[in-house]
């Protein structure tokens, strides 16, 4: 009879506990399903005990996921502070596959820990070897010897076939039943192939894309020829060093056949450029830029060579540190290497190898190590030139050999709008007491360059102004005096005496990148509306705090699981409590300080957030609802728990007049992953209207406080009254 009864107890304990828990499903969520929490084929088997596992195929790359519950973010467990366990709302899980194949992932809910390994095959996995990018008539080799097959299989056939969208067909000859089929291109174009493995059971099609590309050349004074490697739609480039000053030469090459005629640069030797082509509009473009260059010889690391190195890449100060975000390309004999556009400066870093080993470089600049607070050191490296080299500031002279002003570098000369000029030049620190633009606007002028940062031992001076004369090239150079001394600089040419014409440096007016006029000098103001102020009650959240509530104080009708929150392993900000905290700031709140913020010299605001988020849409949910759903489907602004209203038009008693409102950015997730993007924004004085893209094609207009200029697709007007009502406004500036 006691048998029985402990028998009992122990059935109620494992249903009780399982009834107990805050979720009846689990989910895998991450890279690899667009980080969908309902995504088919990803939720985990219940294994009892609070125990879920799946089995998956993985194929090498890094990814990142979580585990989540009742397939909504409400509960999600990510990493901890503490390695190998879990936590609500924890950070992103990383996972770096080496090998490809079927991987078992094991959650324990209870002791919130997981694993994570490879298992044997539950069914074959096609596997191919190939290059993204390969050269018209070039060989290509797609090898799927790698493939994966259930033990004891020996009868595999491996089935190939082609997407009817290709640009131009392959014998199919050429690929029946082989594992290394062999082929030409003879058109350029993406072109798609794949491969299904059969060993008694068929494998899912694994998708195969290359791109066939024009083989490009870069002839410099026509002796230096160097390929231009492709980086996507139609555009290629080519970094190099300058080996002499002066004038330089360069034609590119198509088949030994020129493109286009030569062009000339003027460069200064040492100097970094990027060389440009885009075949589609055959336009060349030649910048300078600093750039830094990590190159990773494996022979140097015999100790990982021999384990075997797959990927590498750098991570640094430049990057946050992230290991993923700047992987090194292939070379020849297994060397990778990457050139890095950054600023002038110094620079620490670590490779990272497979995904997983941060290791020291080896070949970089001792005297620039630092350490890491682990008991080893970072590398480091000084992007640009080096004050130390140009020696100490003299007080009798100017130092000219550190004097620098690159007209082809942006960060020097940039086109902020319309006849709108940014100039910048470079001195050694404390070496100049002013620095002074001189140029040519219908006659001569001068403008003091008043704004002035220092960074690694220079000075750099800069202003902004604004040509009276629409022209097409400014002409100008730079007088830099110090303590009586005069010296005049343009394009690294100096003289004591005053210049004429001819010495001046001549770049043309061309605006690279485009900004709104009225964004130009705006100060922006950023909020988060729940946390600015409280202007309508009626929408309060249930369980909304008081304005001035101690943060670090469980409020009454706070749900907080108290011997989690006081567990010392996890610390405040993972108790699940403090992430649904709401203090009712609303856009009421905000309209009612607007006069307030147009007097502190605002001129426009930033709400952050007011899109759907896995933070947002537990923390605000009538704010996501409304902006998202029912102010742009809808055409009704604005939502309370007593009913709907609509958001008044600036100017008619509710706003401040001048106060304009602008649709900014893309809305993020409406409904199941679509989404809503605006096509283009800009102001206007009045109410016009704005297109925006919509899933399936479709091309909406609603009104809002800007005008529009997007393309010249249809678009369908909502009607009178449809007014958007994402507040990212302006306040009274043009």
């Amino acid at each position: 009879m006691k048998r029985i009864i402990f028998i009992l107890f122990l059935f109620f304990l494992q249903n009780f506990t399982a009834a107990g828990r805050p979720f009846t499903s689990v989910h895998l969520t991450g890279s690899f399903n667009n980080w969908n929490p309902s995504a088919s084929g990803y939720m985990m088997d219940d294994k009892g005990n609070g125990r879920y596992e799946i089995t998956r195929v993985f194929y090498p790359g890094h990814y990142s996921f979580k585990f989540n519950m009742n397939k909504s973010w409400d509960i999600n467990y990510g990493l901890s502070k503490k390695e190998g366990e879990l936590e609500q709302n924890g950070s992103d899980i990383k996972l770096w596959i080496s090998e490809p194949g079927y991987y078992l992932i094991h959650l324990d809910t209870d002791k919130r820990q997981y694993t994570v390994r490879k298992t044997v095959p539950l069914g074959p996995v096609p596997v191919v070897q190939y290059r993204q990018n390969y050269f018209v008539n070039e060989e290509i080799v797609l090898n799927a010897s790698a493939s994966l097959v259930r033990e004891k299989r020996t009868n595999v056939k491996y089935i190939w076939h082609q997407a009817e969208t290709n640009p131009y067909k392959v014998c199919s000859c050429q690929f029946d039943n082989k594992t290394r089929p062999v082929f030409r291109l003879i058109r350029p174009g993406v072109y798609e192939f794949f491969l299904s493995v059969d060993d008694g059971q068929r494998s899912e099609p694994y998708r195969i894309s290359l791109e066939v590309i024009n083989r490009y050349r870069l002839v410099m004074d026509n002796r230096t020829t160097n390929q231009l490697a492709f980086k996507g739609r139609g555009l290629y480039e080519h970094i190099f060093s300058a080996s002499r000053s002066g004038t330089h030469k360069f034609k590119v090459l198509l088949d030994r056949t020129s493109v286009e005629d030569d062009i000339s640069r003027k460069l200064a030797k040492g100097k970094y450029y990027l060389f440009t082509y885009n075949e589609k509009s055959n336009d060349f473009d030649l910048e300078s830029r600093t750039y830094a260059y990590f190159f990773f010889r494996t022979a140097d690391y015999p100790g990982y060579q021999e384990k075997g190195i797959s990927s590498v890449s750098v991570a640094g100060s430049f990057n946050n540190w992230n290991a993923e975000s700047h992987p090194l390309n292939s070379t020849d004999r297994g060397n990778y290497s990457l050139y890095l556009p950054l600023e002038e400066g110094l620079y620490h870093y670590k490779f990272v190898l497979n995904g997983k080993e941060w290791v020291f470089d080896v070949q970089s600049d001792p005297t620039l190590k630092q350490q890491d607070n682990f008991g080893g050191y970072n590398s480091g490296i000084c992007v640009g030139d080096k004050s130390s080299e140009f020696g100490a500031v003299r007080q009798e002279a100017i130092n000219t050999e550190a004097l620098e002003h690159n007209p082809a570098d942006q960060r020097y000369f940039n086109m902020a709008g319309v006849q709108r000029i940014e100039v910048r030049m470079r001195t050694l620190a404390d070496d100049a007491d002013r620095v002074t633009l001189i140029y040519l606007d219908g006659k001569k002028k001068s403008l003091l360059l008043p704004d002035k940062i220092t960074k690694y031992g220079f000075d750099y001076y800069s202003t902004v102004f604004s040509c009276q004369n629409p022209l097409k090239e400014l002409k100008y150079c730079f007088l830099i005096e110090k303590k009586g001394k005069k010296v005049y600089y343009a394009d690294d040419m100096i003289q004591s005496a005053e210049p004429g014409e001819k010495f001046f440096i001549k770049n043309a007016l061309q605006v690279k990148f485009p900004t709104p006029e009225w964004a130009k000098g705006v100060v922006w103001y950023q909020i988060m509306l729940d946390r600015f102020r409280n202007g309508d009650e009626k929408n309060d959240p249930d369980c909304t705090l008081p304005w001035n509530w101690d943060w670090f104080k469980r409020y009454g009708c706070e749900k907080w699981d108290e011997t989690r929150f006081q567990d010392k392993r996890y610390g405040f900000y993972s108790g699940d409590g403090v992430w649904n905290r709401f203090f009712g700031g609303d856009i009421q709140g905000l309209m009612g300080r607007l006069e307030y913020l147009k007097d502190l010299g605002v001129g426009a605001i930033y709400l952050n957030p007011v899109f759907r988020s896995p933070l947002i849409i537990s923390m605000i949910p009538w704010i996501t609802d409304i902006l998202m759903i029912i102010s742009v489907l809808k055409r009704t602004a604005f939502k309370t728990k007593a009913g709907r209203q609509r958001i008044p038009r600036p100017g008619n008693g509710h706003a401040p007049t001048g106060c304009s409102w602008i649709l900014s950015g893309k809305l993020m997730e409406w409904g199941s992953g679509s989404s809503w993007t605006v096509s283009s924004i800009i102001p206007a004085t009045g109410f016009g209207h704005s297109r925006i893209s919509v899933p399936g094609n479709k091309v909406r207009s609603i009104r809002t406080g800007m005008s529009s200029r997007a393309g010249n697709r249809s678009s369908m007007r909502d009607g009178p009254g449809s007014e958007a009502c994402l507040f990212t406004g302006k306040t009274g500036m043009d």
